[in-house]
């Protein structure tokens, strides 16, 4: 198998499913790293099982895509070092890895999930959307730094929020039905 700038696992073989790599079909259910070292991107859709482990030692890769996936992935997630982008589309996700490192990593984006919380440490976040996850009551203080610039927390369970006076580049706030939290504190927090 040729280097592809995607891999692409859907269901279909051996419980990991059919994997693609720039569209060629490959005869394993998932190529080992070896075949891909110039990956950029995971997508993973409709995998109940926990993601398979033979996808995270990808030193290329810059985001992940998982749709409708298991309720943990891999802790060796968080030592993919150009990782850029978390995107997780439904499914049972109740928490990110610990160790996740920003830099590199600049967008979180976890929708209707069941994340109960995020890991500390995301400190240089530019885009933080967790929105439809009732679950999550609080956020690390640290997610409002300087460089974040989108937050969307709408359908959440969160009752306070960070201080966004450390946000200076804050341009999107989305904060509908967060029916635990109180409005207008937002605008009163103390920085």
């Amino acid at each position: 198998m040729r280097d592809a700038d995607t891999l692409s696992v859907s269901p279909g073989l051996r419980g990991f499913g059919r994997a693609t790599a720039g569209g060629d079909a490959c005869a394993s259910p998932v190529p080992t790293a070896g075949a891909l070292t110039d990956a950029r991107e995971v997508v993973v859709r409709d995998q109940q099982q926990r993601l398979p482990g033979a996808l995270t030692p990808l030193p290329e890769v810059r985001a992940l895509w998982l749709g409708q996936c298991g309720a943990r992935l891999p802790d060796a997630v968080a030592s993919l070092p150009k990782l850029e982008a978390i995107h997780v589309d439904g499914g049972a996700l109740i928490g990110l890895p610990t160790g996740l490192r920003c830099p590199p990593l600049r967008v979180v984006a976890v929708w209707d999930s069941a994340l109960r919380a995020l890991p500390a440490g995301l400190t240089g976040l530019r885009v933080l959307s967790v929105a439809g996850n009732r679950p999550l009551r609080s956020l690390p203080p640290e997610v409002a730094g300087p460089q974040l610039e989108f937050l969307d927390l709408r359908h959440t369970g969160l009752a306070t929020l960070p201080s966004l006076a450390r946000a200076p580049r804050l341009r999107t706030l989305r904060l509908d039905h967060c029916a635990g939290l109180d409005l207008e504190e937002v605008g009163s927090a103390p920085g």
